[in-house]
């Protein structure tokens, strides 16, 4: 018997007998709808020499089905004013769309063929493999990507975690239609997959819906097994030939469920999240030794990461480096002020509340925190966790989290080994 549930009385979310995870918020003074599935598969998933199917079925989807080709998917959203698009990350993947709300049934009819009834032809493989070898040369003519990739295997080494989305070049050529196809038989099952809708929508006649156009197997996936994550290498280079030096330094951080991400997240803020910011302040306004530098945090259902990207001139490097650890070193020693803290903090809410007043915004994060937590936070609960860090907490787990036995310096550029080591141990 399919169960409703009301959570914290803003989303109405039902499990269907299948096991199929349906949620909703119903903003009725709103004339769009935003609508996505998500299904609990990423890059994180795939074995070796697998790595990029999970992104590849997703621009495989979009090729046509035995009812409607490629223009008529095309076609059929343009004719409604529809936005449509999907993305693979490392742990999920969604398809979604944002339309009028009198186009309902009509999406859910496009989509739900479109996952279920794609046809991976030989020629639509062909040709889909090289638009994303193409998509994986852009990227790797982008040293801020490409030293991005290369933080996360010197960080991971070989947990799944490490693999870029994209894939290996190698990989996706020589991928065949009936490994794709086959492959993505198991991708997708009711118990892996989240109905995530908000907009002017009741949750009754969006069931309706569903249960008319949308027919996914029970399929028994494997379950994902935590894997602990230790950074494998300190220093990683690619040497480019470019005008800049592209570096990403950091270490390992939070699970997505570890209460202590909210501190992270307030502390990271405070150290290069906004123009405020130390970092931004130090490296940017008072020596102009970067453009761009910020720090960030990425969490996932065993490990997170934190890092700090700047690019920066070969000979400003090592100052770089060096005013990122003396302000490591002073979060470390309790020398935050608490204006300082309470900048951060407004800074914080200001961004979750301003980004939250688009239907899209508000679908992906109910339908990821049903995915991946099973249950969604309202804002007022966030926003009370955002304020009830303290100068001591960040102080806990700035201790905690900036080991210096455990930090890793990545670098794409026209710097050497030996200027990287220098100033890795500067």
């Amino acid at each position: 018997m399919n169960k409703t549930s009301k959570i914290k009385e803003i989303y109405d979310l039902t499990r269907l007998d299948n096991g199929l995870r349906v949620v909703s918020e119903n903003i009725p003074h709103f004339r769009s709808i935003s609508l996505g599935f998500w299904i609990a598969r990423g890059s994180r998933d795939e074995l070796k020499n697998e790595e990029g199917i999970t992104h590849l079925i997703e621009h495989l989807l979009f090729k046509g089905t035995e009812k409607r080709n490629a223009k008529d998917i095309a076609k059929e959203f343009d004719e409604i004013g529809a936005e449509f698009n999907a993305f693979t990350s490392k742990e999920y993947f969604c398809l979604y769309s944002k339309f009028l709300d009198e186009h309902l049934t009509k999406v859910l009819d496009i989509l739900s063929d479109m996952i279920m009834n794609s046809r991976f032809s030989n020629k639509d493989v062909n040709l889909e493999k090289n638009v994303v070898l193409e998509e994986i040369k852009s990227r790797n003519d982008n040293p801020h990507l490409i030293v991005t990739d290369l933080f996360y295997r010197s960080l991971f080494g070989d947990h799944p975690l490490s693999r870029p989305v994209l894939g290996f070049h190698s990989v996706v050529k020589s991928l065949t239609r009936d490994y794709i196809f086959n492959y993505y038989k198991n991708f997708i099952s009711s118990n892996n997959t989240v109905i995530a809708s908000v907009g002017n929508i009741k949750h009754r006649f969006l069931l309706s819906e569903i249960n008319k156009y949308l027919k996914i197997p029970a399929n028994l996936i494997q379950k994902r097994k935590k894997i602990i994550a230790e950074p494998r290498k300190k220093i990683a280079l690619k040497k480019r030939d470019i005008e800049q030096t592209n570096i990403c330094y950091g270490t390992t951080g939070l699970d997505r469920n570890n209460e202590d991400r909210f501190i992270l997240s307030v502390l990271l803020n405070i150290l290069g999240g906004s123009m405020s910011s130390r970092l931004f302040q130090e490296i940017r306004e008072k020596r102009g030794l970067a453009y761009s530098i910020y720090s960030y945090h990425s969490t996932f259902m065993d490990t997170g990461s934190i890092y700090i990207y700047a690019g920066t001139s070969v000979q400003n490097v090592e100052k770089v480096i060096k005013v990122i650890k003396k302000e490591i070193y002073n979060l470390k020693k309790a020398k935050i002020k608490q204006d300082e803290l309470d900048r951060s903090k407004s800074n914080i809410k200001g961004n979750i509340v301003l980004g939250l007043e688009e239907t899209n915004t508000r679908m992906i994060r109910i339908g990821k925190s049903i995915l991946c937590r099973n249950k969604i936070l309202s804002i007022d609960e966030i926003l009370k966790k955002i304020d009830n860090v303290s100068l001591d907490d960040l102080v806990r787990i700035s201790n905690k989290s900036f080991d210096e036995d455990r930090m890793v310096l990545a670098a794409v550029g026209p710097i050497t080994k030996k200027q990287l080591e220098k100033a890795y141990y500067v």
